[in-house]
């Protein structure tokens, strides 16, 4: 039972820093232009 709340942790972990990434490329974009 643990290893399937590992891996949602896990799971959510990698998209929160996916859109946190997404999040900053867009922002140094609109500073860009």
């Amino acid at each position: 039972m643990s290893f399937v709340f590992l891996i949602l942790y896990l799971d959510s972990a990698f998209l929160l820093i996916v859109t946190s990434y997404l999040f900053i490329e867009n922002v140094l974009l609109i500073l860009r232009l």
